[in-house]
């Protein structure tokens, strides 16, 4: 994505663009991120800010206002607020794309806060966003819609339960090395100031 330059293509080229990688169930291919990217980019949005902000949102179990993705991208939500729609289907693909669940399903409006539930134009992007990125219409969106955000949930719970057992570890494999087996050896009151100091 990053050594493909369409910086020189009009907005309505990388739509195309866009649109027929999706018809050809591609949304994924390296020429449609790229295309992505660079629109993402040109409306102020940063993808990568997105993504680490719904990852925290989903970690702890919350929902996502449309206007606090923009601000966590720098940008002002009454100027992106007709672009949040494409935002969130360039979000989907970039989740795709990375093998991470569809974070997207976090995004709501005030009235959704606080039950994690889609208002009908917040459900209707992300029906959107998962046929853009090749998914079926679901039968049921809102199922649908509840069943990716406990996924999405689920999988960023356990990634930060892992990074957390990973900085144990290591912690504790710092506590193994020669200070630690000095100060067991020394007795409780060396050890004691062995692991307070160290």
């Amino acid at each position: 994505m990053d050594d493909i330059d369409l910086s020189d293509r009009a907005d309505a080229q990388l739509d195309n663009l866009i649109r027929n990688h999706e018809a050809q169930g591609a949304a994924a291919a390296p020429l449609c991120l790229a295309a992505r990217a660079e629109r993402d980019l040109r409306r102020g949005f940063d993808a990568d800010a997105s993504l680490a902000l719904l990852r925290e949102a989903a970690a702890r179990g919350v929902s996502v206002l449309h206007g606090d993705l923009a601000r966590g991208d720098g940008v002002r939500w009454t100027n992106v607020r007709k672009q949040v729609g494409a935002h969130l289907q360039d979000l989907a693909a970039f989740a795709e794309a990375r093998g991470l669940p569809m974070l997207t399903a976090l995004v709501t409006d005030r009235a959704g806060l606080a039950t994690g539930a889609l208002s009908p134009a917040s459900l209707k992007e992300l029906v959107q966003a998962a046929r853009a990125i090749g998914r079926p219409a679901p039968e049921d969106p809102v199922a649908f819609a509840a069943d990716e955000r406990a996924r999405a949930i689920a999988w960023a719970q356990a990634e930060a339960a892992a990074q957390t057992g990973a900085e144990a570890s290591e912690t504790g494999a710092n506590a193994t090395g020669p200070d630690a087996a000095e100060a067991a050896d020394a007795g409780p009151s060396r050890a004691g100031a062995a692991t307070s100091a160290g």
